[in-house]
């Protein structure tokens, strides 16, 4: 008799009322369901992911075009796949427990991924430096001129592009002239780092560890050009930067 009652009984079923709006189930077979949210949440969660992206992209830290560039499309992808991960996560709708907790870990996840290439950008992105050229004015062969590098942040490289001009028009000793830099650190230079450039040529040197202040020393070659070319130099652009696989 007992039997047929207990075989007569429906499968046993709990349902637990959990604060804000959201029910965890319980059947039988042991498996677990959740129903969070509603268009409220969905809101709130398509607002936070405009905000954050945009928020991310305006202040974005110093770097090259394509490294910006690199790191807005990430961004805009990660908070894409947040906004739409917590959109399923959040619609009201009763599903799995296992896959409201993994919407919601991808979500999480991509949310630490954005915020790791934030720092990473801001720790390794390339950083305009301001140089400045201390001579006492146009350069003859084996001449020399310090300079001075100074960045907001610290980097191990700087790019730097120089342009050699003649003092007196039509000389043309630029064409043929060079000029090698090398960075001075703790007052010695280092010649083995040393870059020899022609002009508009860019060269890269290692500073030998990360610096923010950078001592360098330029000498003048116009052996070829004549010993008696007088040259102005000029560097258009100065870059400090580290040297990582990932960057552009």
């Amino acid at each position: 008799m007992n039997g047929e009652r207990g075989a007569d009984l429906p499968p046993h079923r709990t349902q637990v009322e959990a604060k804000g709006g959201s029910n965890a189930f319980n059947t039988g077979s042991g498996s677990q369901y959740v129903k969070f949210g509603g268009v409220w949440a969905q809101a709130v969660v398509l607002i936070a992911g405009v905000a954050g992206a945009s928020v991310g992209i305006v202040m974005a830290p110093e770097a090259s075009k394509a490294q910006y560039v690199f790191y807005c499309v990430l961004l805009i992808l990660c908070a894409i796949t947040s906004v739409v991960c917590l959109w399923f996560a959040c619609d009201g709708a009763r599903k799995r427990l296992v896959a409201f907790v993994g919407l919601v870990a991808a979500a999480v996840g991509s949310a630490a991924l954005a915020a790791g290439s934030y720092k990473l950008l801001a720790d390794h992105g390339d950083l305009d430096a301001h140089i400045v050229v201390q001579s006492d004015g146009p350069m003859g062969s084996l001449d020399e001129a310090e300079m001075t590098v100074d960045a907001a942040s610290s980097r191990s490289h700087l790019r730097i592009k120089v342009f050699i001009e003649d003092q007196l028009f039509g000389d043309m000793c630029d064409v043929e002239s060079t000029v090698s830099v090398m960075p001075v650190v703790d007052g010695k230079p280092l010649k083995d780092e040393a870059v020899k450039l022609e002009n508009e040529n860019v060269g890269d040197i290692n500073l030998h560890g990360a610096r923010e202040h950078v001592k360098l020393r330029a000498v003048v070659d116009t052996s070829k050009s004549g010993e008696n070319c007088r040259l102005n130099l000029r560097f258009d652009s100065a870059v400090l930067h580290d040297h990582e696989w990932w960057l552009l």
